[in-house]
């Protein structure tokens, strides 16, 4: 994992020196509230979409016991998610604010995005819910980073939503890692994908839109779009 990323800081400084802005604007202390903010909003996602869940019927719940080996789970996933937000929410908008608005920043972004998940359709099987929840995270994502100012908030997002996905909530991505929260799922196109988890669901998709359309409202009101 460090390997890639410092390449991608190479690539990030010798292509776009403004792009590494991203690790640099704002105190510490802004850039960890951002994260933290981030994270919490991940989380929120992954919950409200699980409860809808068990709201249907289709989802039943089983409580864990708390587990201390899942704490270093969070760095590695902290790594590979904001690999992923370096490229997408850091270098795209950076390399394109100039001559695009961000509209085509977050179609670009989004869109990328769903190459970024080409393996787990290698695996999993082509799923076009999945692209489209991919799509609107991916847009989102970019959308916080517009309200924030900085990359940090989309990389809490993206750790909040893999780590509780992954570790704290489950079934799992895949039905493979069960969580703290454990139980099971039956397969539904609206609340749970047995290839994909609550990724690949429409009600994933309803949310995601929700929440772009409340950014979009919070950017219009700080005219920032």
């Amino acid at each position: 994992l460090i390997i890639p990323i410092i390449m991608t800081l190479i690539f990030m400084r010798l292509t776009c020196r403004k792009a590494l802005r991203v690790f640099t604007e704002g105190s510490f202390k802004k850039k960890l509230g951002s994260w933290a903010i981030g994270f919490m909003l991940g989380f929120l996602c992954i919950a409200l979409l699980d409860f809808a869940g068990y709201l249907a019927g289709i989802r039943t719940i089983a409580f864990g016991r708390f587990d201390w080996r899942i704490l270093p789970m969070l760095p590695l996933v902290f790594i590979q998610s904001s690999a992923e937000e370096m490229l997408l929410r850091g270098y795209v908008p950076a390399v394109m604010e100039e001559r695009h608005s961000w509209d085509s920043i977050c179609f670009v972004s989004g869109t990328l995005f769903i190459f970024h998940h080409t393996m787990n359709m290698i695996y999993s099987g082509f799923d076009a819910v999945f692209c489209l929840d991919i799509f609107l995270m991916g847009v989102l994502y970019c959308l916080y980073v517009k309200w924030s100012g900085n990359f940090w908030i989309s990389s809490g997002a993206h750790t909040g939503w893999n780590y509780t996905l992954l570790w704290l909530i489950g079934p799992g991505e895949e039905g493979d890692f069960p969580g703290l929260i454990g139980g099971t799922a039956k397969n539904s196109i609206w609340f749970y994908n047995e290839n994909y988890g609550f990724q690949g669901t429409f009600s994933a998709a309803v949310l995601f839109t929700i929440l772009i359309c409340l950014m979009i409202y919070l950017l219009h009101r700080k005219k920032e779009l």
